[in-house]
């Protein structure tokens, strides 16, 4: 049966695709270390057998840098995104959807490097581009407009955030092409509506912003499982605090303190900061 399996899979990915789809998903767990490690020991394989420029290759330098930095690395997963635009540029082509949703991913970790205003600019240029040559709906259009308005917001303009993540949102629910991941539960419209949620608080909307996190709330849990929406809760917490209600933050911050230490670990980043807002207050207590 495990015989049967195998050759099933290695049938259809091939020796290279399937070693990719094993890298791939050992990032998905959350083992990044190890699946860096292993797109790395693939990309020497694809450049031996293959070249520099097979779309294999192409494809695992693109993991490889965003791995890079996942793992906080992103000054290099931002020289190497600018290094695959340029390669992209070259071997398929500026319209190509595969060197488009490179430049996304330059802007990304463009922004993540400190520079949100270039991140900003770069997007901007890119969502025109995209919706040119790919059309309103097609995934890498939606993603550019989904960090447009984050970066817009982290630029410093909180109200345009707010506008771009509304309008998102909107298009979001109503794109509900067959096969695409559009749709008002899909999780690319969950995170549209926590950005929206977001940027309506930052933009000085604090009871809107607490409704719609709260609203929200169940659709993440439904859709995505309870251990996804970890991030909105915590924004409930801050919005709750902000509102006066400092005795339901800290008991909602409480709660997602167990919460994270189950799921993350109580090293992780993310526990470590919740428990650090929940000491400061308790501290003022």
């Amino acid at each position: 049966m495990l015989k049967e399996l195998h050759r099933a899979v290695h049938h259809t990915f091939g020796p290279d695709g399937l070693r990719h789809e094993i890298a791939n998903w050992t990032g998905e767990t959350g083992k990044h270390r190890t699946a860096l490690n292993e797109f790395i020991v693939l990309l020497r394989a694809l450049e031996r057998v293959r070249g520099a420029n097979h779309a294999g290759t192409l494809r695992t330098l693109s993991n490889i840098a965003h791995l890079a930095g996942r793992l906080g690395n992103v000054g290099r997963a931002r020289v190497m995104f600018a290094r695959l635009v340029e390669q992209l540029n070259e071997v398929l082509g500026a319209p190509h959807a595969d060197t488009l949703a490179a430049r996304g991913n330059l802007a990304r970790w463009t922004g993540e490097s400190g520079y949100p205003w270039q991140a900003r600019d770069m997007l901007l240029r890119l969502v025109t581009r995209a919706d040119v040559e790919l059309g309103a709906e097609h995934p890498t259009t939606l993603r550019a407009r989904h960090q447009l308005a984050m970066w817009s917001g982290w630029a410093g303009a909180a109200e345009t955030a707010r506008d771009q993540f509304r309008d998102l949102t909107i298009d979001l629910g109503r794109f509900l092409d067959v096969g695409r991941f559009l749709g008002p539960e899909h999780q690319e419209t969950l995170l549209a509506r926590a950005g929206l949620a977001f940027w309506t608080g930052e933009a000085g909307a604090g009871d809107e912003a607490l409704r719609l996190f709260t609203t929200a709330l169940p659709d993440f849990h439904r859709v995505l499982g309870h251990q996804h929406p970890l991030a909105l809760r915590a924004n409930i917490a801050r919005r709750k605090d902000a509102a006066g209600d400092v005795r339901a933050a800290r008991e909602e911050l409480a709660d997602l303190v167990v919460e994270l230490t189950r799921v993350l670990g109580r090293d992780h980043p993310s526990t470590r900061t919740v428990v650090r807002d929940l000491a400061l207050w308790l501290q003022l207590d």
